[in-house]
C-alpha cells in the first residue's frame, strides 16, 4: 500500500476529528510502498487523533509524518527481540499535548485500562495500536 496516500485521504477525516488542533502531515520523498491492512491502519490513526485531541483540551498541533527507515540488527533493542533488521515504512504521531504519568504510561497498553469518566470514549486507542 501507498501510506502516503492513505495519510492524505485521511487528512479530511482526521481534521474534523481534531476540532480547534492544527493538523500537519509530512512523508518523506521516495517514500516506500509497505504491507498493512489499510481498513486497520485507518483505525489506529482515528485512534491515534482522538488520545492527541484528548491530550490537548485547549488545543494545539498533531503532525502525522511517514518516512523510510533501515534498522540494523544492532539498532534493535534488546527487549524487541520479535522485531527484525530490515527497511520500514514509519508513521509518527507528535501533538503537543500534557503527557502521561509514569503510572499511566505503565499501564498504557492493558486492555481497557482508562484515565477517562464513564461515557467519555473507550480509551481503547493504544492498547488496539499495540495488537495492531
Amino acid at each position: 500500500m501507498d501510506l502516503k496516500k492513505l495519510v492524505a485521504g485521511m487528512r479530511v477525516l482526521l481534521q474534523g476529528a481534531l476540532g480547534e488542533t492544527v493538523l500537519e502531515t509530512r512523508s518523506g520523498k521516495g517514500l516506500w510502498r509497505c504491507q498493512a491492512d489499510p481498513s486497520q491502519l485507518e483505525n489506529v490513526m482515528l485512534n491515534l487523533a482522538f488520545n492527541a485531541r484528548d491530550a490537548m483540551p485547549e488545543g494545539g498541533s498533531l503532525l502525522v509524518a511517514c518516512a523510510n527507515a533501515r534498522v540494523a540488527q544492532d539498532d534493535v533493542p534488546g527487549d524487541m527481540d520479535q522485531v527484525a533488521a530490515g527497511d520500514f515504512v514509519t508513521l509518527s504521531f507528535t501533538d503537543s499535548g500534557t503527557g502521561m504519568s509514569h503510572e499511566v504510561v505503565e499501564q498504557a497498553y492493558d486492555p481497557f485500562f482508562t484515565t477517562k469518566d464513564v461515557g467519555d470514549g473507550s480509551s481503547l486507542g493504544l492498547s488496539m495500536v499495540y495488537g495492531f
